[in-house]
């Protein structure tokens, strides 16, 4: 299997686990569109661990969630900034663990 198939798949499990964590379909996150917070949530955590937890490149991230490069950027310091919240830090400790 080529490294982007591996790389592809990683994101795509990653979406999966935070859609699930958050109780909405992986469907709905992956579409790059306005949705309400909950999915917007677990996209943006899916992206942010993709690019952080898997080694993802933000570039691949873009690609492959169809934003920019710049959007990817933007939104993994959104979630650095949730992060210093210490209930939403400990739900994404817990998925950045299901993928170590």
């Amino acid at each position: 299997m080529s490294n982007a198939l591996i790389t592809l798949a990683s994101y795509q499990a990653m979406l999966a686990a935070s859609a699930l964590a958050e109780g909405v379909s992986y469907d709905v996150v992956a579409q790059p569109r306005r949705r309400r917070a909950a999915t917007r949530r677990a996209r943006y955590v899916g992206l942010y661990l993709a690019a952080t937890t898997l080694g993802v490149s933000q570039a691949q991230v873009a690609r492959f969630s169809g934003v920019s490069r710049q959007a990817v950027s933007r939104i993994c310091m959104t979630v650095e900034d949730w992060r210093d919240d210490p209930v939403i830090d400990a739900h994404i400790a817990k998925l950045e663990e299901v993928f170590q």
